[in-house]
C-alpha cells in the first residue's frame, strides 16, 4: 500500500511518536505531501530564552500565517541567562487561536539580569494584561484565547528594591477571569481588593471560569481580594497560597495598611468555603517575617467534603508555649487522606511537644475518618532545615525526638510490622498489605538552604527525602538530616520511596 493512500489521522498518529524534531525537519524538507503534517508538530511548542530568538518565529510565520494555527504551546523564559535586551517584539497571543499553555517569566527576576531597560518590561506587562482583558469577562462579545488552558506569570515589578519588585493588581484582574482557563499560577504578586468598583461587579462573577488549579506563589494578599477571587470558579480542586519565604524581602507590612490574608482567621476560612464541594488539594504557607505577631490560624475545613491533601507552613517556627501557630478547628475535613506539615523544629519534639501537633492538627480524628472509610491515612512531617554547623551545636538524639513523635503518633500502641504474617499457601496476609492496614507517619528533610530565592523561574525547591518510614521502623538513616549520605536526588516526594528503601537496608 502507497504510504500516501494511508489517512491523514493515522499518518499523524504516527508522528506524534517522532521525538527527534531533526527527523521531522528533514521529513518537511524532502517530501511536499509530508510538509504540511510535520510541520504541525514542529511549531507545536516553542521555548525561548533570549527575547531575540522570537524573531525566527515571526519570519517564518510571515511566510506562511497558517504556521500561527499550529502552536499549543509559548513558553517566554527570558530569566533562565543573563538577559540581552533585544529589538524584537513579542509574540501577539491573539493570533493563536490554538493556544493552550502560555508562559511569561520577567526578565528581571534574577539578581543577575539586566536592568538598564526596565520600561521595555513595563510595556510588555501592560500589553499582555491588555490581552487578558480582552479575553476575560470584562469585555463583552467574542473573546480571543478560547483554547488557552494553562497560564503562569512569574512577574515582577519594575524596580531595583524587593519592594518594587512585587508587581501589584486588584481582585478583578482580568487573569481571574479568564472563562475557559483551567490552570493559573503567578509570582511576586501583591493582590489588593478593588475599592472603587461598580456595585454588583462581583456578584455577576461568581461561579463564571472553569478554573481548577489556583496557585499564588510568593504572594502577598488582600483577605477580602481573596475572598472574591475564590468566588469566581465553578469548581475549584486545587488551591496553593504561599507567602514570601524570606525575612528579607521588604514587602508591605500589615501596619502599612495591607489587611494580609493569614492574619484573618474568618476570612480564609470563608473564602475556602466558598468551593467546599469540589477542593480535593489545599496548601498554605504564611510568611516568616513578623509571624510572631499574629494570632492562631484555626482552620476550619469540616465543610470541605472532598479535601484529600492538606499541607501546611510553618508549624512551628517558635516556641511550643506560644500561641501563634495553625490548627484544624473541631470539625476535620472528612476524606482527607493525606496531611504535611512542613518547617516541624524536631529539637522540640519531646513528649509533650509530639501530643501537642496531634491535638492542634486533630490526628485523631483524622485517622478515625479514614479507618471508616477503609482508606489509610498518611502524616508527612518535614524537619525545618539545618546547616551543618546547626548540627554541630545541637547534639539532641534525633531518633528519640522521632520516637516522642511517633509514640503520639500511635498513642504508644506501634505495630510491628517486622513480626506480622507473611504470604503463606494457607492465606496468610502478605506484609505489604498489612502495612496498609495501618496509618502512616514518614519524617523528612531536604537539602539545606540558606535562602530560597523569592523569584521561582528555573529554580527547583530541594525534593524531600524520606528519612524515617514507621511501616519500615527498623531502618533508620544515621545522619538523618544530612541528604547526601546516599540518597539520590528525585524530582518528587512519591519517588523518594523506593531511594529510602534501598538508602535504608544497611
Amino acid at each position: 500500500m502507497p504510504l500516501f493512500s494511508l489517512p491523514t489521522e493515522l499518518i499523524l498518529q504516527v508522528l506524534s511518536y517522532i521525538q527527534d524534531r531533526k527527523s521531522l525537519v528533514s521529513l518537511a524538507c524532502s517530501c511536499r505531501v509530508f510538509q504540511r503534517m510535520a510541520e504541525a508538530y514542529l511549531y507545536s511548542s516553542f521555548v525561548f530564552l533570549q527575547r531575540d530568538e522570537i524573531k525566527l518565529l515571526h519570519d517564518s510565520t510571515m511566510k506562511d500565517p497558517r504556521r500561527l494555527r499550529y502552536i499549543q504551546a509559548l513558553e517566554q523564559r527570558f530569566s533562565f541567562h543573563l538577559h540581552t535586551d533585544g529589538e524584537a517584539q513579542l509574540i501577539d497571543i491573539c493570533t493563536l487561536p490554538n493556544l493552550r499553555n502560555f508562559v511569561s517569566e520577567s526578565p528581571l527576576g534574577q539578581y543577575y539580569a539586566s536592568k538598564k531597560h526596565l520600561e521595555q518590561w513595563k510595556v510588555d506587562k501592560s500589553g499582555y494584561l491588555e490581552t487578558f482583558k480582552r479575553a476575560s469577562l470584562l469585555t463583552e462579545g467574542p473573546r480571543p484565547l478560547g483554547n488557552l488552558r494553562s497560564l503562569i506569570l512569574h512577574w515582577t515589578g519594575a524596580g531595583d528594591n524587593s519592594r518594587e519588585r512585587f508587581w501589584q493588581d486588584t481582585d478583578i484582574c482580568p487573569i481571574f477571569l479568564m472563562p475557559a482557563l483551567e490552570a493559573l499560577e503567578i509570582s511576586c504578586g501583591l493582590i489588593v481588593r478593588q475599592r472603587d468598583k461598580p456595585a454588583g461587579l462581583i456578584e455577576g462573577f461568581k461561579n463564571s471560569t472553569n478554573l481548577k488549579s489556583l496557585t499564588l506563589t510568593e504572594c502577598l494578599i488582600d483577605h477580602g481580594a481573596l475572598i472574591n477571587i475564590l468566588s469566581y470558579p465553578k469548581a475549584l480542586e486545587q488551591l496553593t497560597i504561599l507567602e514570601p519565604m524570606c525575612d528579607w524581602i521588604d514587602a508591605p507590612q500589615p501596619e502599612e495598611g495591607l489587611p494580609l490574608v493569614f492574619i484573618h482567621t474568618d476570612s480564609v476560612n470563608r473564602a475556602i468555603a466558598q468551593q467546599a464541594g469540589t477542593l480535593r488539594y489545599l496548601q498554605l504557607s504564611r510568611r516568616r517575617q513578623g509571624i510572631s505577631k499574629f494570632s492562631r490560624m484555626v482552620l476550619n475545613l469540616g465543610g470541605l467534603r472532598k479535601l484529600s491533601t492538606l499541607k501546611i507552613e510553618p508549624v512551628q517556627t517558635i516556641e511550643l508555649g506560644q500561641d501563634s501557630h495553625w490548627e484544624l478547628a473541631d470539625l476535620v475535613p472528612p476524606a482527607l487522606d493525606t496531611l504535611h506539615l512542613y518547617e516541624v523544629r524536631l529539637h522540640w519534639l519531646n513528649t509533650i511537644g509530639g501530643e501537642k501537633i496531634m491535638a492542634r492538627f486533630r490526628v485523631d480524628e483524622l485517622i478515625a475518618n479514614a479507618a471508616t472509610r477503609g482508606a489509610q491515612f498518611t502524616l508527612d512531617v518535614s524537619a525545618m532545615r539545618y546547616s551543618s554547623q546547626d548540627l554541630v551545636d545541637w547534639k539532641a538524639p534525633v531518633r528519640e525526638k522521632i520516637m516522642h513523635l511517633e509514640n503520639a503518633f500511635y498513642k504508644g500502641e506501634l505495630p510491628d510490622v517486622s513480626k506480622m504474617t507473611e504470604v503463606k499457601s494457607d492465606g496468610g496476609v502478605p506484609r505489604s498489605e498489612l502495612r496498609r492496614r495501618f496509618p502512616r507517619l514518614r519524617v523528612m528533610t531536604s537539602k539545606y538552604l540558606g535562602c530560597l530565592p523569592p523569584f521561582l523561574y528555573g529554580e527547583r525547591v530541594p525534593p524531600n527525602a524520606v528519612r524515617y518510614d514507621s511501616w519500615y521502623s527498623d531502618r533508620f538513616l544515621a545522619s538523618p538530616y544530612m541528604v547526601e549520605n546516599g540518597m539520590p536526588e528525585a524530582e518528587d516526594e512519591e519517588a523518594m520511596d523506593p531511594a529510602m528503601l534501598e538508602a535504608f537496608a544497611s
